[in-house]
């Protein structure tokens, strides 16, 4: 008897040598366990990600531990059953979410939950979002034309790491406002909130006008200027203008086929040669054209605006790089506060609304220059034929880099200059694809680490409260 005493004794001290008389907190990175005092009430906060145990000394305490996926009674309490979580999707027919995977989130390990990476890609009548999360959580979302966001809701009801909503059936050129509510799966809750216009009709059909040739170059000598250029693959030819002195007065056309390049003998040292190559493409459609400046050797370059210091009109005071759309496969790229990153096997557009640009006498210009090398070009921005924009369409670049996009606006009544500067990404289509792949493998990794380790976890504690209760049960039958 007195052996069995003994053995009941150490099994109780190895019991509480694991779990305090006092109430005690032990946690790490996967579990958070809280022991109870003896004989009190208990808490409800021993929990894990996948489970959630509320157990006392003496059985004092009553309820039941219920969390995600599984309802426990311990103590008194017994394993009731299990709950799987039901699948979300978009709310009032207006929007839809997904994830990248599934799976359960970790307790907090003391770091804020936060997003990154975060796309706005609004289409004239859709607009897609994604972002990413440093720990798997559930988001929501809701949208509206105002602060209210009450035109409708999505979600899902995955814990992940990626997320991604699509909302449909937006009226073009309208802004919209969308909230999107994170929560980690210990409850910690991050609102965030975005707003973006979507693209009028004009802007997203003028993908489909002829490109622009690139690149367009100029090498000169003392006696003659050679501008070449690369045709567009929709060109049938090209139409090349030149002036002097200044890039659009008294332009004459001074070639016009299906070559690559133009030999002009007839030049003047001392004198700026200002030329623009348009893409000729089906129906005699002129692209909007990309300008180069010129001079023989030993001439100086002179900015033929050098003496414009005026104060522009305030329409174009105002103006700032999210009301100049890029838009690449029908979607604005460049949305507010986040970086233009385009693909170098596709053409893509530089659109402005007529209404956002005031109505004085104009050249708009975008000058790309590729970190990489010397090269730059300058495309000229015209107005389509229904006078709701400014347009130039840029055919693929073929080449991956870091570019400085200076946007500048002449405005010749009050003769001065607006300069919008930004900085532009090219990614290579297929290498995107690859990280986009990554990603999503990483992330199905992760959550599947995340959800199989605490399974184990729990396999574990189940397994010690198991042999704690056949030991039990033995010295009781013994004794």
């Amino acid at each position: 008897m007195s052996k069995f005493l003994y053995a009941g004794v150490l099994v109780v001290a190895l019991f509480f040598s694991a779990f305090p008389v006092s109430a005690q907190t032990m946690q790490g990175g996967l579990y958070k366990i809280q022991g109870d005092s003896v004989n009190v009430g208990g808490t409800e906060v021993s929990s894990s990600v996948l489970y959630q145990v509320s157990d006392t000394v003496g059985e004092v305490a009553t309820g039941e531990s219920e969390t995600l996926l599984s309802r426990i009674k311990a103590g008194y309490r017994q394993l009731v059953d299990t709950v799987s979580g039901a699948g979300g999707g978009a709310g009032g027919g207006s929007g839809g979410g997904s994830s990248s995977g599934g799976g359960a989130v970790v307790v907090s390990s003391g770091v804020p939950l936060s997003m990154s990476e975060l796309r706005v890609r609004p289409a004239t009548d859709r607009v897609e979002i994604s972002f990413l999360t440093n720990e798997p959580a559930y988001a929501d979302m809701s949208w509206g034309l105002d602060g209210s966001f009450d035109r409708g809701t999505g979600g899902h009801a995955d814990l992940t790491y990626a997320h991604s909503f699509q909302i449909n059936n937006l009226s073009p050129n309208t802004r919209h406002y969308v909230e999107i509510l994170l929560r980690s799966g210990t409850g910690e809750l991050l609102r965030h909130a975005l707003a973006f216009t979507t693209l009028s009709a004009d802007a997203a059909i003028s993908e489909e006008e002829v490109a622009n040739p690139i690149p367009v170059s100029a090498q000169s000598t003392q006696e003659k200027i050679v501008v070449s250029w690369t045709l567009p693959s929709d060109a049938q030819s090209v139409l090349v203008t030149r002036s002097i002195g200044s890039p659009l007065e008294d332009a004459k056309v001074v070639f016009s086929g299906a070559g690559t390049f133009y030999e002009d003998t007839d030049v003047t040292s001392g004198e700026n040669y200002f030329y623009i190559v348009y893409a000729v493409g089906a129906h005699n459609t002129l692209s909007s054209g990309v300008a180069v400046q010129a001079v023989l050797e030993g001439t100086n370059i002179i900015d033929p605006y050098s003496t414009y210091q005026g104060t522009v009109d305030s329409k174009l005071t105002r103006l700032t790089f999210s009301d100049i759309d890029i838009i690449q496969n029908g979607q604005k790229i460049n949305s507010e506060g986040e970086k233009v990153v385009l693909l170098d096997n596709q053409p893509f557009v530089i659109w402005i609304d007529y209404e956002k640009l005031p109505e004085v006498l104009k050249t708009i210009a975008v000058t790309l220059s590729d970190r990489g090398s010397d090269e730059s070009f300058t495309f000229v921005l015209r107005v389509n034929e229904a006078k709701t924009g400014y347009q130039a369409v840029v055919g693929a670049l073929g080449r991956t880099g870091e570019f400085d996009m200076g946007i500048s606006i002449v405005d010749h009544e009050n003769r001065g200059v607006r300069t919008i500067q930004e900085t532009m990404s090219v990614a290579s289509a297929f290498s995107q694809k690859i990280d986009e792949n990554l990603t999503k493998a990483k992330t199905v990794v992760e959550n599947l680490f995340v959800q199989y380790s605490q399974f184990v976890f729990l396999a574990l504690l189940l397994g010690i409260l198991t042999a704690l209760k056949i030991i039990s049960r033995r010295i009781s039958i013994r004794s």
